[in-house]
């Protein structure tokens, strides 16, 4: 029926897996639960005990394989028709959310269901959790954090096997799942515990843009459904570009200043990364 798919990098899992274990067995089905951890440095001893429980298996990797790869791993691993893919630093805060999804497995199935944040997060975390509250929690937001899919229908595609470094991974997967079925998007949420610390949450945008304009390269259809691609593409053709790069490399300690303190500025932050897209186009 249902086989659990948890990637996991740096985070105690195991409350998690314990969470949906439980969900999935008021619920009755056939279930298995896969952890597989991406070579991570700490925690690596309390997640082996995801080992003694019930259709729980934790599986360490020895090489970094990244967030794409990682995916196709566990998607390799499980034996069931129906994935549900769950970052290992969520956390399950529905009673019903294995059921939720239970009832929408259907052929050809890809459902998103969506983040929350806890409210009134450390100020060394602010820009993380004001962007997953305003922005990822408001909208219909394509993310592997909390999916399910048909397994037949993720084996059609499997995420770029080529992304290696951080950003859009799941982007280009939901473009490339669009193309064959509809996604549905419904309240089934997951809180995101693993929030990044405000600059490194900023290191992590930087390298996301970078692997955006990879991205592009080689799939150049990518424009039409990136709000960043298709910004940047209405300033170069007003030949604004490299006056946004100057305007951005000019006022980019200023802005940092802003992002990393107790109350950033998403308009700020929205700025930072059409700066940070023109000034890798005008470097390239």
């Amino acid at each position: 029926m249902l086989s659990i798919l948890i990637p996991t990098y740096n985070f105690n899992s195991v409350d998690l897996v314990r969470s949906l274990q439980q969900q999935a067995e008021v619920a009755e089905i056939e279930y298995e639960i896969i952890v597989a951890d991406d070579a991570s440095t700490c925690f690596i001893t309390e997640n082996f005990a995801i080992n003694n429980l019930k259709n729980a298996r934790f599986i360490q990797l020895k090489k970094n394989i990244g967030r794409a790869n990682i995916r196709n791993f566990l998607a390799d691993e499980a034996k069931f028709k129906y994935l549900l893919f769950i970052d290992g630093d969520a956390q399950v805060y529905q009673d019903k959310f294995i059921e939720n999804y239970i009832q929408l497995c259907k052929p050809n199935c890809c459902i998103v269901g969506g983040v929350a944040y806890q409210k009134n997060i450390n100020k060394e975390f602010s820009l993380r959790a004001k962007y997953g509250q305003k922005r990822e929690e408001k909208k219909h937001y394509f993310s592997a954090f909390n999916l399910l899919i048909d397994k037949q229908l993720f084996l059609q595609i499997k995420f770029n096997k080529n992304i290696y470094h951080y950003g859009y991974e799941d982007f280009l997967f939901g473009m490339e799942v669009e193309k064959i079925s509809p996604i549905k998007y419904i309240n089934n949420k997951l809180i995101h515990k693993g929030l990044d610390k405000n600059i490194v949450f900023l290191n992590k945008t930087e390298k996301a843009i970078e692997n955006l304009w990879y991205l592009y390269s080689s799939h150049p259809e990518i424009h039409e459904k990136s709000q960043l691609l298709h910004t940047f593409f209405i300033l170069k053709k007003w030949n604004l570009s490299s006056l946004v790069a100057i305007i951005f490399c000019f006022l980019k300690s200023a802005i940092t200043a802003n992002l990393i303190s107790k109350k950033p500025s998403l308009t700020l932050f929205s700025f930072y990364k059409i700066g940070l897209l023109c000034n890798i186009k005008k470097e390239h």
